[in-house]
Order: C-alpha cells, then sequence, then structure tokens
C-alpha cells in the first residue's frame, strides 16, 4: 500500500496535468508548460517518497534521483523525458515554444508519468 504522501504526490500530479491539457486548449502553451513541469515533478517525488520515505525537495536532488533509477533500473528515455520536461519549465519563463510544440511535449511526457507508474505499482 502507498504512503500517504506519495498518494498526495499522484495527486497533485495529475492535478497539474490537467490544468495542463486546460491551457493547452485555452491557447496559453507557457503556463501549460509550467503545469506539465509540476506535474513531473510531484509524479517524481511520489516515487522517492514511495522508495525512500522522503521527498528529494531541490531541482538537483530530483534530477539525481529520476537519473540514478533511469539508470539502475531502467528505462532509460525516463532521464531524457525529464529533461524534456525541464525544457518546458524554462519556456514559462522565456516563451520559446509554440503551442504545437508543447502539445508534442505533452504527448511525449505521458510516457514519463505511465513509466514512473510502473516504478510506484509493478507492472
Amino acid at each position: 500500500m502507498l504512503e500517504q504522501e506519495a498518494l498526495d504526490y499522484l495527486e497533485r500530479s495529475n492535478r497539474y496535468w490537467r490544468q495542463a491539457q486546460e491551457f493547452l486548449e485555452k491557447g496559453e502553451p507557457a503556463k501549460a508548460a509550467e503545469m506539465s513541469w509540476g506535474s513531473v515533478v510531484a509524479r517524481a517525488e511520489a516515487l522517492a517518497v514511495h522508495r525512500t520515505r522522503s521527498a528529494l525537495g531541490n531541482h538537483r536532488g530530483i534530477r539525481r534521483f529520476i537519473r540514478d533509477i533511469a539508470r539502475e533500473e531502467g528505462p532509460e528515455e525516463l532521464y531524457y523525458l525529464f529533461s524534456l520536461a525541464e525544457s518546458l519549465h524554462v519556456d514559462f519563463y522565456r516563451e520559446f515554444l509554440e503551442a504545437e510544440d508543447v502539445r508534442l511535449h505533452l504527448v511525449s511526457l505521458g510516457r514519463f508519468s505511465e513509466q514512473i507508474d510502473r516504478l510506484i505499482y509493478g507492472s
């Protein structure tokens, strides 16, 4: 059974993901990009809490955790998908991605969530 804190992170991730979709539909790709970043971070935190019983708390810690999981357990794509999410985080401040770019990134990031969920719940 999952810890309540991990469940809370998963719920937050799902809420942010829904908000990302809504912002994209409203024509606000920068806000959609940031909400999708938040969704990815919350999902990574859920896995961390599930595995280590503590949240990671900062960007470097989250990146290191995902890198290590991808290297040790796979899939390695997990790390690259996390890097893709980081570009969405940057886009919130720089707005260099077009709406279609953000949409395509979200399609790819759906795989990140699926892979994290497999690591949490098992295949």
